[in-house]
């Protein structure tokens, strides 16, 4: 029998079910412990930026066993039959600062979420080309820090944009 291995970690992606956990020692993919998705939820159980504690698999994936109570979020309100749910699109986020035209184009507040590039290299250039499609960018600004996330991921993440996703735009 092996000793099971828990980590504490940040969800850096959250995506139909799977969470990417930065553990300080690497990515792991991870689910929600069935305990955690029992009862009726009035929002999100998980999403990015939650700090959470996971049970490591013997194949490397893992299992979030517990999630901390969230400092605030950023939410979206679904409604649906069952009541209205809140879908977290950001927690825990020291800043978050948002730009939108005045005039040209007219703003779509209601689209706000929509305009947000968080994921993975490839998700990056598809949302950001999107973005360029719908509303003819030419320009953008980015931040890779947000919350208390340690410098040396946030260089990580400023060398991997300008190595993959950057030639891509071009």
């Amino acid at each position: 029998m092996t000793s099971e291995i828990t980590k504490q970690g940040l969800i850096i992606k959250a995506q139909s079910g799977f969470f990417t956990v930065e553990t300080g020692e690497g990515l792991v993919i991870c689910q929600l412990r069935g305990k955690l998705k029992q009862g009726r939820a009035k929002g999100d159980i998980a999403a990015l930026g939650d700090r959470v504690t996971i049970t490591l698999l013997e194949d490397g994936s893992g299992v979030v066993e517990n999630v901390e109570e969230r400092k605030q979020a950023l939410v979206r309100l679904d409604p649906r039959p069952q009541g209205e749910y809140q879908q977290v699109l950001l927690a825990n986020a020291d800043q978050v600062i948002f730009v939108f035209a005045c005039a040209h184009p007219n703003p779509k507040l209601r689209m706000l979420d929509r305009f947000l590039v968080i994921g993975t290299p490839d998700t990056c250039i598809r949302q950001i080309r999107r973005i360029r499609e719908l509303v003819g960018i030419t320009h953008f600004n980015r931040s890779f820090w947000f919350g208390d996330l340690e410098q040396v991921r946030v260089l990580r993440s400023m060398e991997l944009f300008a190595r993959k996703v950057a030639p891509r735009l071009e």
